[in-house]
């Protein structure tokens, strides 16, 4: 089972930055059957791939939620002791406006089990997400919020800004179901 292989930059793909204005989540209980890495490892790569559709409950699929421009990020940082070290993921977005749907929406996410979906930039990619979190491993939420000010001068918008954490990232080059949305 490989550990290593050569990178060259000449030819890694995926080396233009950024995600699609959009995030796409779901509560954990609307996937009825989750899909896993089908790779065995011997293969760089496999473990972290997903190449099959998850399945989702009747009437139900992904909720689509529109961003600010340009404001979809995914970072990381590793975490933990010598020895012992993973990879924290960290996506962030913001959403415009301020209402109270946008607010239960946003109360809910705190506290319950939900998976996320990044969408590449390179919308000619049909399938390619980043799926953070799972059904063992949900992501972690927090959000805050901005009411910018009212100066006659300002053009800027009250935005919700949602921060997502997850040790799990995987990429999900399958079928994601945004049918019902």
């Amino acid at each position: 089972m490989p550990q290593y292989s050569g990178i060259l930059n000449s030819t890694q793909p995926n080396r233009d930055g950024g995600f699609k204005s959009e995030i796409y989540f779901n509560p954990i209980v609307d996937i009825t059957t989750w899909q896993r890495p089908a790779g065995t490892g011997t293969t760089l790569g496999d473990k972290s791939k997903i190449t099959v559709a998850h399945t989702w409950a009747a009437t139900k699929g992904a909720f689509t939620w529109q961003t600010k421009i340009g404001s979809v990020l995914l970072t990381s940082e590793s975490v933990g002791d010598e020895g012992a070290k993973v990879i924290v993921w960290t996506a962030k977005f913001k959403v415009l406006g301020f209402d109270a749907p946008t607010l239960d929406q946003m109360v809910n996410m705190l506290n319950d089990q939900v998976v996320v979906f990044l969408k590449d930039a390179n919308c000619l990619v049909a399938d390619a997400y980043y799926q953070l979190g799972d059904d063992c491993t949900p992501v972690v939420a927090s959000v805050s919020s901005d009411g910018k000010d009212s100066l006659p001068s300002s053009t800027a918008q009250k935005e919700f800004e949602v921060t997502l954490t997850s040790k799990k990232l995987f990429f999900y080059t399958a079928a994601l179901d945004v049918t019902f949305v």
